[in-house]
């Protein structure tokens, strides 16, 4: 009898021990592949080049960003992904027959498990071509080719040299065309014109006297200001000599004592507002689930559908309108600050609303063996104020203040979930 009750105390020793380990054992596959740790945030940024003058891709453009490089595509196109901190970054793009620009891009926060794409369209100025010859010593009047009406007059008796202080004799080849404004350096104001003036270097012992129309009938840039680009440190440096307007001749005048290219600016005002992020749809796998022992799961892209564009809060034409302008000026006061907002947009057309796409985020997330991973999106727009002065016919001052909304950057944040046996079925696995 005491024997029986021994083997009784046993077995039951026995299953407890069995049932611990059992435990044990399901506690040990449970964390590893199952629940990964969190992931740091990805940052990534897809984007196009394009020709400002007939909006067409642009192959071949060499783009840096810090130590990182690539080159467009065919398409113009060109990424770099995986970034592993947000903040800002700075892109140069740099090809033969072009002027050198660069782009600032600010990514917002991030948690883990979250991957933030940002979309690019940049575009690129290429050099124009166009000479009119001048001998310095009987001085002589150049044509600024372009949109805007305006001349170059050189003095007579002007001793011209180049860039190493040597002298220029005899007849000159000389360039003056209005190129398409274009962003470089730390410092970038809204131009009213930009000229390209050539040969480059070239340097006049009496000043070139600049004029060209104002754009506008009835109304005046109420801050203005002339700027060179200094091809060597890539920056716009503000000039001394001052740009005035002559009302007789409805045309602004300003000087010159070296070539380069120069821009008339005037100043403005940019105000960001608080941003507002907004849920889109993943349309395609959402949820993904892996069942394959043999490795893990890919998901190289997951497709959504997101906002792209910019709008006015309060329709331009209406804000004008508010202010008293209307007809021709108002819309070529249109066209300027449309333009102006160009680098914070990346493009000059406005819609009445935001477009609505379809585009591939790239992931690079490994899912492992019984794991589910689910993706939410959102994307962020972002918000600011633009504001710049005029003078009306009057000359007294107008300050027209719009607000501005673009589709922003796109952020999906993704989660982990475990598998049982008897969840496989019901969707998922494969190769997205």
């Amino acid at each position: 009898m005491r024997q029986l009750k021994n083997i009784k105390f046993f077995l039951r020793g026995l299953i407890a021990i069995f049932a611990i380990a059992a435990i044990s054992i399901s506690c040990e596959r449970r964390e590893d592949p199952y629940y990964p740790k969190a992931h740091p945030a990805k940052y990534n940024i897809t984007g196009q080049v394009l020709n400002q003058q007939n909006g067409q891709p642009i192959e071949g453009v060499r783009v840096d960003m810090g130590s990182l490089n690539t080159n467009t595509d065919t398409d113009g196109k060109f990424k770099f992904l995986n970034l592993e901190s947000g903040g800002s970054y700075t892109i140069t793009l740099t090809k033969d027959d072009f002027f050198t620009t660069a782009y600032t891009i600010e990514f917002p926060s991030a948690q883990p498990n979250s991957v933030i794409n940002i979309a690019v369209t940049a575009s690129m100025v290429p050099y124009i071509e166009g000479v009119t010859p001048i001998s310095p010593v009987t001085g002589g009047t150049i044509d600024i080719l372009g949109e805007l009406n305006g001349t170059a007059v050189i003095q007579p008796n002007t001793v011209v040299t180049d860039s190493n202080g040597d002298p220029v004799e005899g007849e000159i080849n000389f360039t003056a065309i209005e190129i398409p404004p274009f962003e470089s350096g730390s410092t970038n104001n809204p131009s009213v014109i930009t000229i390209l003036f050539g040969p480059a270097g070239l340097q006049f012992s009496k000043p070139i006297q600049i004029s060209f129309d104002n754009p506008f009938t009835n109304f005046t840039f109420n801050e203005i200001q002339l700027e060179y680009y200094n091809s060597t440190t890539g920056e716009w440096v503000i000039e001394s000599v001052p740009v005035t307007y002559n009302s007789s001749t409805n045309r602004y005048e300003t000087s010159i004592s070296h070539f380069s290219i120069y821009k008339v600016s005037y100043l403005a005002e940019i105000d960001p507002l608080a941003p507002v992020s907004q849920p889109i749809d993943v349309i395609e796998f959402p949820e993904i689930k892996n069942y394959d022992m043999s490795v893990p799961l890919l998901v190289e892209e997951i497709k959504v559908e997101r906002l792209a564009g910019y709008k006015f809060t309060t329709p331009l034409s209406s804000v004008l309108s508010t202010n008293g302008i209307t007809g021709v000026d108002a819309v070529k006061i249109k066209a300027v600050i449309e333009t102006a907002i160009n680098k914070y947009t990346g493009t000059d057309t406005p819609l009445d609303n935001f477009d609505l796409i379809v585009d591939d985020i790239p992931m690079g997330i490994e899912i492992a063996y019984r794991t589910g991973m689910n993706t939410v999106g959102s994307q962020e727009i972002t918000k600011f104020k633009y504001s710049i002065k005029l003078n009306d016919s009057a000359n007294q001052p107008i300050t027209i203040v719009v607000e501005v909304q673009k589709a922003g950057a796109v952020t999906l944040s993704y989660s982990f979930f475990h598998l049982d046996w008897h969840d496989h079925g019901h969707g998922g696995g494969g190769t997205p």
